[in-house]
Order: structure tokens, then C-alpha cells, then sequence
């Protein structure tokens, strides 16, 4: 029988196809969505910061997953997004021991096949962090693959990732990385995975 996983999403757009991604990575290791969370192999809980009211419901989802966790040790439990930011959140680490992947916000959800596939960590953490130096400069572009069969008529594309305007009244900045354009001639074929699947309209995303 196959593994499954499980999706809990909070957020805005990018935070969707951020989980989108993270999808596409855990089926091609042979993972399969699951509904329920108290049965899916691995569950991943992709958060928001934005307002209190977003970082109260992710800490409250996290708390029901600790008794889940003493109940099947084996599951795999990973928490993505702004609530880990890009810079660590070693608070968030110890208050919830029990979450076994951290990642930051725009991944691709490589720590999380990381600890699947029992990679090494620091290799994971380096390709990580050249990743998010590489994209920020506009020398990479996240894919706009999607899990399944068939892609929706219009999919996601991000071409903005974080913000470096530091508005007092807002927490982007220090969650989600500094800002980085991707080229839109980098963009463009990031878009054929989902073009192959049906899609025919792509939505241009930016966090900032």
C-alpha cells in the first residue's frame, strides 16, 4: 500500500503553490494525498504570519498534532512557511519538539524528501540555502509543476519572492527573505510542466 500525506494550508497564493510544490516532490517518491489527517503518513502543515489572528491558528494546529505524534511516533510531521521564516525559528523548535522537518518559507520541499530519504542534513541545508541566494539574485525560478494528472486551467507561477521594503506595520520582511525577481525568460519555461497537463492561463505571484 502506498504512503500518503496530508496538507494543512494557511495563507496567501504563494503559500498554495509553495504547498504545491512540496505535493509534487512527496508524489515522486510515491506519495499519495490523504484527507485524513490522522491517517496520512507524513503531515505538513504550510502556515501564515501575517496577522496574529494566522500565527495563532498555526501554533493552535500544531498543538493538536503533539498528542497525534505520541500516538504514531512514526508519522512524519513538518511545518513550512512563515511561521519558520528563513533565518531558523529556534523558540518554535523547542516549543514543539515533536515536528521532526522545518522549512522556510518558498521551498521546494527538499528537507522534507531530505528526511524521507534519510539524506544527509547539512548537504540539505547547503543546497537550501544556495537555492534561496540563487533565486534572490533572479538566477533560478521555482517550478510551477503540480501534483496530479491534470493541472487547473490557470496555475501559479512565482516570479517575486520576498519583500526588502521594511514597512513598520508588517512582518514579510523578516519571515520570507529579502526581495528577488525572476526573469520572466526564466519564468516562462518553469510553466511547461503544467502547460502538459492542461493548463492554459498562469497567475503571476510575488510575497511582497
Amino acid at each position: 500500500m502506498s504512503k500518503t500525506y496530508h496538507f494543512w494550508i494557511t495563507g496567501c497564493q504563494m503559500n498554495y503553490a509553495d504547498a504545491r510544490r512540496v505535493e509534487t516532490g512527496l508524489e515522486k517518491l510515491g506519495y499519495k494525498a490523504n484527507p485524513s489527517i490522522e491517517d496520512a503518513d507524513v503531515v505538513v502543515l504550510q502556515t501564515c504570519t501575517v496577522r496574529q489572528q494566522s500565527e495563532d491558528k498555526a501554533y493552535g494546529r500544531l498543538h493538536t498534532l503533539r498528542p497525534l505524534k505520541e500516538q504514531f511516533p512514526d508519522k512524519t510531521i513538518a511545518v513550512m512557511g512563515c511561521v519558520v521564516g528563513v533565518r531558523g525559528n529556534e523558540p518554535l523548535e523547542k516549543k514543539f519538539p515533536f515536528v521532526d522537518v522545518f522549512m522556510e518559507p518558498s521551498t521546494d520541499g527538499q528537507p522534507l524528501v531530505a528526511h524521507l530519504t534519510q539524506e544527509e542534513a547539512q548537504a540539505v541545508e547547503e543546497t537550501a540555502a544556495a537555492q534561496r541566494h540563487a533565486w534572490q539574485d533572479g538566477e533560478v525560478v521555482l517550478s510551477a509543476d503540480l501534483v496530479g494528472e491534470q493541472a487547473p486551467v490557470s496555475a501559479p507561477v512565482a516570479i517575486v519572492y520576498g519583500c526588502s521594503h521594511a514597512c513598520t506595520f508588517c512582518i514579510i520582511p523578516q519571515n520570507a527573505a529579502v526581495n528577488g525577481v525572476a526573469p520572466w525568460a526564466k519564468s516562462w519555461p518553469k510553466c511547461a510542466p503544467s502547460s502538459a497537463k492542461g493548463s492554459k492561463r498562469w497567475s503571476c505571484l510575488a510575497k511582497s
